[in-house]
């Protein structure tokens, strides 16, 4: 028996359904969560299955696209109006047997009227829906999950769940430990998770304090605007021989309006300008495996928020915006440890050479020009240091004292 039940329609809010799935399961038991693609095996009767599970949640989850509504069937019938739709059959069953349903509304949508609805589901119409949007995703699953948590608890008192939710497992609890625009990341002392051959492994235990935004124009200019390309103990030896060879003053597209807006990360930074921002700003640049665990947070995910790649989650080539976007405006793709834009938007100087030779660094992330093959948190690529490209940016890391 399951104590959460996850409703959707995959033509309309499969990408969010997922997300909502993996951020649930971080709070509840695997096993008190049921969504379709991972709760039934291969060769497994789903029909009965799923019947089985809305018959014994505790709680269905209605989650609700713009498109919701409007979804039709090979006919051009409009599918909540066939008694055999599989939603209209999941929430309908809940409302049957008087358990709570709780309509989710994502990308926007608006919660159905009464008179949208076929006759069945009149009653859904009265249910309080709960809005989860992409700027304040994780404060609206708070909510959300603060509710869960009521119901499961009320469950577990009256014998309903087998295996109730554990009390430890810090529900309430912030989630992050931040500190400004960073947040801390404990490094394991060995590796996880599904990474190439090529990636670096973990040699001990500590905890860092990793940006949880690349760096941006806005926080850039304040280094440019401060000397900091005139000040030669922020820069490397090499770094500094190679900025007086080119009179470098400021980043390769600072003056072009396409990458300089103040929210979106800084571009055209080679790696020596990264290295000497970080070291202005009294941090400096993540190692690759830092970056790579960042990522991870403990899981085995393909990418920071799971495996299930959309372009809600971040800034790539399937959502055609050709250039980089702010660093908020995919709250979706947010890793497990609290870092936004780590896929996408821009690849991100490491502090890590390629190979023995060190004639190259390595880079991480993928960007706004890159497929979703090339966004996977195993992918390792490297540019020349002295490359300055309009699709490789950085973050800073600081250690712990």
């Amino acid at each position: 028996m399951n104590g959460i039940f996850i409703s959707y329609r995959r033509q309309d809010t499969s990408p969010y359904a997922g997300r909502i799935f993996d951020a649930l399961t971080r709070e509840f038991p695997l096993t008190r969560v049921f969504m379709d693609f991972s709760g039934i095996d291969p060769g497994e009767d789903f029909v009965k299955r799923i019947e089985e599970e809305v018959q014994g949640c505790d709680v269905l989850l209605a989650i609700i696209g713009k498109k919701w509504l409007s979804i039709v069937d090979s006919a051009g019938n409009r599918r909540l109006e066939n008694s055999d739709d599989w939603v209209r059959k999941e929430i309908l069953a809940a409302l049957t047997r008087n358990i709570r349903v709780i309509p989710c509304l994502v990308g926007q949508a608006k919660m159905p009227h009464k008179q949208e609805l076929p006759q069945a589901l009149h009653t859904f119409a009265r249910r309080q829906g709960l809005e989860l949007t992409d700027a304040r995703f994780h404060s609206d699953m708070s909510i959300l999950i603060n509710t869960l948590s009521k119901i499961i608890k009320r469950g577990a008192k009256k014998g309903k769940l087998v295996n109730p939710v554990p009390s430890d497992q810090g529900r309430t609890k912030k989630r992050f430990d931040r500190n400004g625009e960073m947040v801390k990341v404990v490094l394991p002392d060995r590796r996880s998770g599904r990474l190439d051959s090529k990636s670096p492994k973990f040699h001990s235990e500590k905890m860092i304090w990793l940006d949880i935004y690349p760096v941006t124009n806005r926080a850039y200019a304040k280094f440019v605007q401060e000397n900091g390309y005139s000040i030669k103990s922020f820069w490397s030896n090499d770094g500094w021989r190679w900025r007086k060879k080119n009179a470098v003053m400021f980043p390769a597209f600072w003056k072009q309006s396409k990458w300089n807006q103040p929210d979106c990360p800084v571009v055209g930074v080679s790696y020596y300008e990264a290295d000497a921002y970080a070291k202005w700003a009294g941090k400096r640049l993540p190692v690759e495996s830092e970056w790579e665990w960042a990522a991870l947070g403990g899981k085995g995910y393909t990418y920071p928020w799971g495996s299930h790649f959309s372009s809600i989650y971040c800034n790539s080539k399937e959502g055609r915006k050709s250039q980089t976007t702010a660093v908020y405006s995919h709250p979706l793709g947010a890793s497990l440890t609290g870092c936004y834009d780590l896929v996408g938007n821009v690849w991100e100087w490491c502090d890590s050479w390629w190979t023995r030779e060190k004639d190259m660094r390595v880079i991480r992330g993928g960007s706004w020009r890159d497929s979703a093959k090339m966004l996977r948190i195993s992918r390792r690529e490297r540019s020349w240091p002295t490359g300055r490209k309009n699709n490789i940016g950085f973050r800073c890391a600081k250690d712990c004292p």
